[in-house]
């Protein structure tokens, strides 16, 4: 059974509830030998691992909390299946490397000195009789700086964005997560000279975060894009605007 966003919202808040009120004490408090009423191993890597509905498992969520077997088995399904994704985002990510690097390299070594087209275009279209040009902004590998630091990015050559309407879909650096996302593009002067806010959601192991800007008012130049998921940090990246 395919579970619904719904089921899934609130998650992150009940698991942190679970284990920050049952850790200390599930593991040792509530010794069940004989596993009387316990739910089979199952149906415990089924909600580890959110194939189950949240929705329908609240007897079996109050049923973990005070199980010490069935709450050790749930704490242990849990953790690896995390460690499975964050797996799985490492690979996609070295493998996103390495494609990166062969079209460098074969750009390079094109006839003519002529670079291939950028990966980043996808393609344009007619909106309301302007153009619309849909862009990917990888900043998965990007170097981060947070917004109250110096800008840590080094030598590393910032992405660059055209100034015309952008349907941008942003991939956020691994580790991000779903969430609501504030957004704001800070000029030279450290004037915000755009903010808006859009919702990012995992789509092939990537986080992507898609907005509709419009930069075709801002002048040429190196700008700061800021980036917060809603009650966290804002994280900066540097973007040239051509």
């Amino acid at each position: 059974m395919e579970i619904n966003d719904s089921d899934k919202s609130l998650t992150r808040r009940q698991e942190k509830n679970l284990l920050k009120a049952a850790n200390a004490v599930a593991r040792s408090e509530f010794a069940n030998p004989q596993r009387e009423g316990c739910p089979d191993s199952e149906t415990l890597s089924l909600l580890a691992r959110r194939r189950r509905s949240l929705a329908e498992s609240a007897d079996l969520i109050d049923h973990i909390g005070t199980c010490s077997p069935c709450f050790i088995e749930y704490s242990r399904s849990r953790a690896a299946y995390k460690r499975r994704i964050r797996i799985s985002y490492a690979l996609a990510s070295a493998a996103a490397v390495v494609i990166l690097s062969l079209v460098i390299a074969r750009s390079l070594h094109m006839p003519g000195g002529h670079p291939s087209p950028t990966l980043k275009e996808i393609a344009r279209s007619p909106v309301q009789g302007d153009r619309v040009t849909e862009l990917v902004l990888d900043l998965r590998m990007k170097g981060v700086s947070r917004s109250d630091t110096p800008d840590q990015q080094g030598n590393e050559i910032p992405p660059r964005l055209p100034r015309t309407r952008l349907s941008l879909s942003i991939q956020l650096p691994i580790g991000s997560e779903d969430g609501i996302y504030d957004v704001a593009l800070i000029s030279p002067a450290g004037k915000s000279m755009l903010e808006t806010r859009g919702e990012a959601k995992l789509h092939n192991f990537v986080e992507v975060l898609p907005l509709d800007v419009n930069l075709a008012d801002l002048a040429q130049g190196m700008y700061q894009l800021r980036l917060r998921r809603l009650q966290t940090q804002w994280i900066s990246f540097s973007i040239l605007l051509e």
